[in-house]
């Protein structure tokens, strides 16, 4: 699951890497609790190798995460931009008409 699902790593969709994190999520609480409930009564190899399992998960958890960071922050950063760049050529256009009206006013 973690090696061959870098799908939502290598993505930029948002509601993507979302739908991954949550499922890994699921899929950690899910070992957890496996874990938790039969520590007495498990081989040590089984253990073991759902410990590394679970730290895999979290690695990759991780990741996506700050990729989502990434993409939400800079999303932010675009739109803020834009709503920036628009006010700044409302401005600039109303500047001109003001001025454009000014000299008409004056000179006529």
């Amino acid at each position: 699951y973690c090696e061959n699902d870098n799908s939502s790593v290598g993505t930029n969709d948002i509601v993507k890497i979302e739908k991954n994190l949550q499922d890994e999520k699921m899929v950690i609480g899910i070992l957890l609790e496996f874990l938790n409930h039969h520590k007495k009564n498990i081989e040590l190899y089984l253990y073991v190798f759902l410990k590394i399992m679970i730290g895999k998960l979290i690695v990759y958890k991780l990741h996506r995460e700050i990729k989502l960071y990434r993409l939400k922050y800079n999303y932010m950063i675009y739109t803020m931009k834009k709503i920036k760049n628009k006010f700044i050529i409302k401005y600039f256009l109303l500047k001109r008409f003001l001025m454009e009206k000014y000299f008409k006013n004056k000179f006529n």
